[in-house]
């Protein structure tokens, strides 16, 4: 699915035709194709480990 197509009914910035083959909060298991969700919980941010999964390939974000 495209990026584009994913947010089309949310506020967003820089979204693009990046097509979307996965969703991950884990940036272990980010990858190209994948959209890294960067949740914030009660111990762990996940904004924290965005520029891990851009180092484990994955290009696209969503974050606060």
């Amino acid at each position: 699915m495209k990026l584009n197509d994913l947010v089309q009914h949310i506020p967003h910035t820089g979204a693009s035709d990046a097509e979307i083959s996965a969703i991950t909060y884990d940036s272990r298991k980010a990858a190209a194709g994948s959209l890294f969700v960067c949740l914030v919980g009660a111990w762990l941010d996940g904004h924290t480990y965005a520029a891990s999964a851009y180092k484990n390939g994955c290009r696209a974000f969503l974050c606060e």
